[in-house]
């Protein structure tokens, strides 16, 4: 799957429209092509930039209407923002397809599939789906999330 053009098709094509904050941005060119190995960045920064490719890539993961869960593991001191980094894209995605029949249910079938997991140590083997958030390779974690994550291209 191409992952920029899927990124393109949720958050819009034409750079003259798309608000800048939801263009693709070099980091997230750089998750998707290391995808399906990489599942996040490997940082605990609170930017919006890596964390809208890290939701992009656990929405690539589901197939619409599948019932498909994806686990975002993200630490407990980040899932407030995260919760509200959420929202602040659900608003654009139905904004952006409110005139499409079906659009809104679309979105917010997909983002309720998304499970914000804050505990990855009771999560006893890797999901099939899933994608980190605000986690280092250096944190104490299971080793499928540390092989996960990838460092932040800078530049």
């Amino acid at each position: 799957m191409d992952l920029v053009s899927f990124h393109r098709g949720w958050l819009g094509i034409d750079p003259e429209r798309t608000p800048k904050e939801f263009l693709v941005s070099p980091q997230q060119i750089c998750l998707y092509g290391a995808f399906p190995k990489a599942r996040g960045f490997s940082s605990a920064e609170y930017d919006p930039n890596l964390f809208l490719g890290v939701l992009i890539l656990a929405l690539a993961q589901m197939a619409p209407k599948s019932g498909h869960p994806v686990f975002l593991f993200t630490p407990k001191v980040h899932a407030e923002w995260v919760t509200e980094q959420m929202k602040t894209v659900a608003r654009y995605m139905i904004r952006t397809r409110k005139n499409t029949p079906g659009g809104v249910d679309l979105v917010k079938d997909v983002l309720s599939r998304i499970y914000l997991n804050t505990r990855p140590f009771q999560t006893p083997v890797e999901p099939a789906r899933w994608a980190a958030f605000g986690l280092q390779k250096k944190d104490a974690l299971p080793s499928w999330i540390t092989e996960g994550l990838i460092e932040v291209p800078r530049g």
